[in-house]
């Protein structure tokens, strides 16, 4: 009795609130499994009739989502390379080089997540058709790279300005170049920062699978539109699983009580004493 005075009533909220989070995700899921008669009612019900478990695989068969799946999966692709690669090498610049106007730059690109997506639909579409790049994959890239790249930038530089700079010292006393440096020393240790960004970009450019389900079954379709968005979900949840499971993995390499990934953070620490 003493216990659930003291600890009881944390767990029953605890319950409750993850009842209230939960609750629309079920019934979300259950409205992909019900019939069009079933869905508009004046008393819903908390599980269908007649589930229709036939609609998942309808989206599949009748809205071509494999091959909107296979397009989302090489736009995601090649804007999570590009940025990782780009925003790597521009964060390490701006952190480690003396840049003119270094501080007029990430001013500047701070400044370009201020203003909505929508502001940049029409110059965007105007520079594809100039460019004839509409209705291409490279089209898609390049314009999710001028969302994705600024903000990658800024969490890159963040992970990379908390680095020592002993370290790139030390390797550049050992013969290494800047870029050597860089590449074998700085970006192996700032991993986690390189796996946020890749999630990031990876999430923005899988985005138009969502809107293709949306924009195509939004005919009436209930149902099917609901287990659309269900699939969507569940991929954005695995490749999220897949960045924080590779993410997890980088990390213990890179503390200071694991086994060093480069030569020159031993050297750092110095000789052990006995």
């Amino acid at each position: 009795m003493r216990w659930m005075l003291r600890r009881g009533w944390l767990y029953v909220c605890a319950l409750a609130i993850s009842a209230f989070a939960l609750f629309p995700i079920y019934y979300v899921v259950i409205t992909s499994l019900k019939p069009r008669s079933e869905i508009y009612t004046r008393t819903p019900d908390l599980w269908p009739n007649h589930p229709q478990w036939h609609q998942y695989t309808r989206v599949f068969g009748e809205g071509h989502v494999g091959r909107a799946l296979l397009n989302s999966l090489i736009i995601a692709s090649a804007t999570t390379l590009i940025c990782v690669v780009v925003a790597g090498m521009a964060a390490y610049a701006l952190a480690r080089l003396e840049v003119p106007l270094k501080r007029t730059l990430l001013m500047l690109i701070l400044t370009t997540q201020m203003f909505p997506l929508v502001v940049l639909i029409i110059p965007l579409f105007v520079l594809m058709r100039n460019a004839n790049l509409i209705g291409t994959y490279q089209g898609l890239v390049i314009a999710y790279l001028a969302f994705t790249v600024p903000l990658a930038i800024w969490i890159m530089r963040g992970f990379i300005v908390t680095i020592p700079e002993e370290l790139e010292h030390a390797a550049m006393t050992d013969g290494a170049t800047r870029v050597g440096a860089m590449f074998r020393v700085i970006l192996p240790i700032a991993g986690p920062g390189l796996v946020a960004t890749a999630t990031l970009s990876a999430l923005i450019g899988g985005g138009g699978l969502g809107r293709y389900i949306v924009d195509g079954f939004a005919q009436g379709d209930t149902p099917k539109l609901v287990a659309g968005a269900i699939l969507v979900a569940l991929l954005a949840v695995v490749t999220e699983l897949a960045f924080g499971t590779a993410e997890r993995a980088i990390t213990p390499q890179t503390s200071s009580t694991a086994r060093p990934r480069s030569p020159w953070l031993g050297r750092m620490r110095g000789p052990k004493t006995a």
